[in-house]
């Protein structure tokens, strides 16, 4: 096991003595404390199948073939040509995805109708307005795990 010695004080080492084998080794097992809390990790992120990712990738069918090639014959124009590539994808994601916050918390399959019926049922707090939304809740779960 590595760690670090200042660790050592906090952390719980023990020898496993029960699960010995026929060498001279003997396995040992520690105790990590982790932080409860956890920071949310923030990405630009296009969702698979939406309306962003058809607009991404026309934007791209559209902009890679408009790159003036021309010819290769120094790293120069291999240099320009790589960065008009690049710029065009940058501009193409920046454009359509957006900003995520991925949490402990974070569902992947959560969609704009789950947070819509669970609005509804917020302002409705209705038996029905739930079971739409448990129903809503299914169907996404549904849809992104077969896909």
């Amino acid at each position: 096991m590595f760690y670090q010695i200042s660790d050592s004080a906090r952390l719980r080492t023990n020898r496993d003595h029960d699960r010995k084998g026929p060498t001279d080794h003997i396995p040992l097992t520690t105790s990590v404390i982790l932080d409860s809390v956890i920071e949310g990790v923030t990405r630009r992120s296009i969702t698979c199948g939406s309306e962003a990712e058809k607009a991404f990738i026309n934007d791209l069918r559209t902009g890679v073939p408009a790159i003036a090639v021309g010819t290769l014959n120094t790293p120069a124009d291999i240099d320009r040509v790589a960065q008009a590539l690049a710029d065009c994808f940058s501009m193409a994601w920046d454009k359509h995805s957006k900003e995520v916050c991925i949490t402990k918390h974070s569902q992947p399959w959560w969609n704009d109708e789950c947070t819509e019926s669970l609005s509804q049922y917020k302002t409705k707090k209705l038996e029905e307005s739930w079971l739409t939304f448990r129903r809503t809740v299914q169907a996404a779960k549904r849809k992104f795990f077969n896909s």
